[in-house]
This record gives C-alpha cells, sequence and structure tokens, in this order.
C-alpha cells in the first residue's frame, strides 16, 4: 500500500464509472487532496470536455434590469460523436505521457468497455507510470437523477449492462471513501489519506 512518501514517482488513475456516479466529483477530490498536502495539482483529462460547446444564453442584468445575451459552455452531449471524441483524449493522454511534464495524471471517462480503457492503461505502463483504476460505482436510478449531462435513463441503464469487470492484471485503488463523502474536504481527512491499491491474483 503505497503512501505519500514510498508511493511511485509517476501516477496515473483511471477513472471509471456511469454518467452521474460522481466522476469529476472524484477526480477533484484527488486534485484537492494532493495540492492539500504540498504537490502539484494533477493533470485531469476528462471526456466531457470534448462535447461543450459555445451556447448562447439570455440572462438578466442585474444592472439594468434587462434581458441581455450572453455566450457560455455548455455540456451537449452527441452520441455520433463519442468515438471520436474518445479517440481524441486517448491522443491528448498519449502525448502527455510522452511530454512527462506531469507526474500525477487522472482520466475522467466512463469507461464502461475494457477496450475504452486499456490503451490508456497500457502506454502509462509503457512509459513508466504506476496505473491504479478507480471504479466510481452507484446505483442506475442515482446516476440517472443526479447526471447533468442529459443522459436519459434508458442511455444509462444501456451502458449498465455493458458494464466489464476491471482485468486481474490491473491494480484497483481503493481507501478514499472517507473523503468521498463530503465535497468539502477537512484536514484531517486529507492527512489520513493513503493510496492504497489492490491487486488480484492472476
Amino acid at each position: 500500500r503505497p503512501g505519500r512518501l514510498s508511493r511511485p514517482e509517476r501516477i496515473a488513475v483511471i477513472l471509471r464509472g456511469l454518467p452521474g456516479a460522481g466522476k469529476s466529483r472524484v477526480a477533484r477530490t484527488l486534485r484537492d487532496i494532493e495540492v492539500a498536502n504540498g504537490g502539484e495539482a494533477p493533470r485531469v483529462l476528462s471526456v466531457d470536455d470534448y462535447f461543450l460547446q459555445e451556447v448562447e444564453v439570455r440572462k438578466r442584468c442585474e444592472e439594468t434590469g434587462k434581458d441581455v445575451k450572453e455566450t457560455e459552455m455548455q455540456y451537449v452531449f452527441e452520441e455520433e460523436m463519442e468515438s471520436v471524441y474518445r479517440a481524441s483524449a486517448i491522443k491528448a493522454f498519449r502525448r502527455t505521457v510522452d511530454e512527462g511534464l506531469y507526474k500525477f495524471l487522472v482520466v475522467d471517462a466512463p469507461n464502461v468497455r475494457v477496450e475504452e480503457f486499456h490503451e490508456y492503461w497500457s502506454h502509462a505502463k509503457t512509459k513508466g507510470y504506476e496505473v491504479f483504476i478507480f471504479e466510481v460505482l452507484a446505483d442506475v436510478d442515482v446516476c440517472y437523477n443526479r447526471n447533468v449531462h442529459g443522459r436519459t435513463r434508458d442511455d444509462i441503464y444501456g451502458l449498465a449492462s455493458e458494464w466489464e469487470a476491471c482485468p486481474h492484471y490491473m491494480c484497483k485503488l481503493t481507501g478514499l471513501d472517507a473523503v468521498l463523502r463530503e465535497d468539502d474536504l477537512a484536514p484531517e481527512d486529507v492527512e489520513e489519506v493513503e493510496m492504497q491499491h489492490e491487486e488480484e491474483d492472476p
């Protein structure tokens, strides 16, 4: 169980979970833990970023009381682009790994099937990273009720039906339950966190 002082020099954490399971929250928590303990902020690569689009919205101006048009970035899911964006995310990850500027990487994506995250795992391994898989699990209905991306219940149930078990040769990260219960991290919680992993026998 690698603690902060004895853990590997380079770490990659691959998150996987249904939309609405809380992957982005886990990514933020990992970042906050690292920074709170004096480390550099991990590089988080999120597939969601590829679905962001500039959208024109109308808002009430507080000074004039009139409606004004503003442009903001919003998540717009396009099923036909999913495979393209997934490939782009993997390409960006490979480039980030090859550049070697970050010692701590976090991948934020559903990664329902093994083929969707195996290339992240294999490329990072070949470049000297210790790679951990962190499964963010939640009930399908819970995921549906709190997903902010407009995915339908059928979408999420469909993904759940395609879920594949993590291969036995990959290390699964555990030990973050205490700090994931709350968005706000208390200093005592942060100090007690250690990165533990379990590796199943082949």
